[in-house]
């Protein structure tokens, strides 16, 4: 999967991967831009588990490193989610950005899951639950180096039965 994606974001066009603004074709010249960022936002998680939905939330922090400048970024990700349980999801998410403005920055990517339950959930096997995750959003770079989040996932996740989750973040971000 990871492959199929890799492929996929080098043929994104040139207009996708280049910054407006941008760069010493753009007229500035010697500046460097910033390869890493940091996010902290809340997450909200609508799981649906066969008939039933169960409503999860909580905190998240995210690293993220450009691997190749203005087309390939990885995220690396951890949240501590309670609801009916808690959970700690961690994902791996490869990134497409897409600068849409100096101020806009939306992104789309996908990689693997994996959840950590913590404690006994009545009726399920312990241990890890693996899955994958796709991802849609936008950093708005409101003061400078620093801005907020949005971002909306869809993940399957393996437990008993096949797990759909749909997911909402909002945060801070920070890149340095």
């Amino acid at each position: 999967m990871a492959l199929c994606l890799c492929a996929s974001l080098s043929a994104l066009p040139s207009w996708a991967s280049e910054p407006k603004g941008l760069g010493e074709e753009h007229g500035v010249q010697g500046e460097a831009e910033p390869h890493n960022l940091v996010a902290v936002r809340g997450i909200g998680v609508m799981a649906l588990v066969e008939e039933e939905r169960v409503f999860l939330a909580g905190p998240s922090v995210a690293f993220e490193r450009a691997l190749v400048p203005h087309v390939l970024e990885v995220e690396l990700s951890a949240a501590l989610l309670f609801g009916e349980h808690a959970v700690v999801p961690v994902d791996l998410i490869l990134k497409a950005p897409i600068h849409l403005s100096e101020v806009v920055q939306g992104y789309i990517g996908a990689g693997p899951l994996v959840v950590i339950p913590l404690g006994e959930v009545e009726g399920e096997e312990g241990g890890l639950h693996f899955g994958g995750i796709g991802s849609v959003g936008s950093y708005f770079w409101l003061w400078g180096d620093s801005g907020l989040m949005a971002e909306l996932d869809v993940a399957l996740v393996s437990e008993a039965v096949l797990v759909t989750e749909i997911e909402v973040a909002l945060g801070a971000v920070f890149r340095f």
